[in-house]
């Protein structure tokens, strides 16, 4: 059960970060330098996201009537 739970909430944003945003590698060498390296592409990846939901809600409210009444925004 605890296995199936990943597939849903951890596993799909390490494929986005390695897939759309070309994250494969880390530049530095160190784990400090590792470690700053990744709250970059955290960072990045908290913005997307954030951006996407603003967006979303923002066009959910501008075209009301685009969106049916049964829809879900992803969240």
């Amino acid at each position: 059960a605890l296995y199936g739970l990943r597939k849903q909430t951890v596993e799909p944003v390490f494929g986005i970060i390695k897939s759309v945003m070309g994250f494969r590698q880390f530049l530095l060498r160190g784990f400090d330098a590792a470690r700053g390296e990744w709250s970059l592409v955290a960072m990045a990846w908290k913005i997307r996201s954030a951006l996407y939901k603003a967006v979303t809600s923002a066009l959910a409210t501008t075209w009301r009537c685009a969106v049916p009444s049964g829809y879900r925004l992803r969240q």
